[in-house]
């Protein structure tokens, strides 16, 4: 669990972070999973854009996201999801949170 101090540093980074991912309707499948989940574990820090086709069921989405990826969900702004997962071996880690 991340406090309110490192969600605020995270929403720093990411806001010159690009959108590389983008989801659609129905288009959660385990193979955009994977691909999310190689991103993630490598980047520590994603965002991803949900395609406007997806408006009614974004925060069923955000959610499903959140938990296929086991990560926390920093920041949803309009259309653009943040998500963060620390990696669990420190020398592997790539965002120094602040204490």
């Amino acid at each position: 669990m991340i406090t309110k101090s490192q969600k605020y540093f995270l929403r720093s980074l990411a806001q010159t972070l690009p959108s590389k991912f983008q989801v659609g309707k129905g288009a959660l499948t385990e193979e955009v999973l994977e691909m999310l989940e190689k991103a993630i574990d490598k980047q520590e820090l994603i965002k991803i854009h949900i395609l406007t086709s997806v408006h009614e069921e974004q925060d069923q989405l955000i959610e499903a996201l959140v938990s296929g990826l086991r990560c926390e969900l920093v920041q949803v702004i309009g259309h653009r999801v943040v998500l963060f997962r620390q990696q669990l071996t420190p020398q592997r880690r790539v965002i120094k949170l602040p204490a």
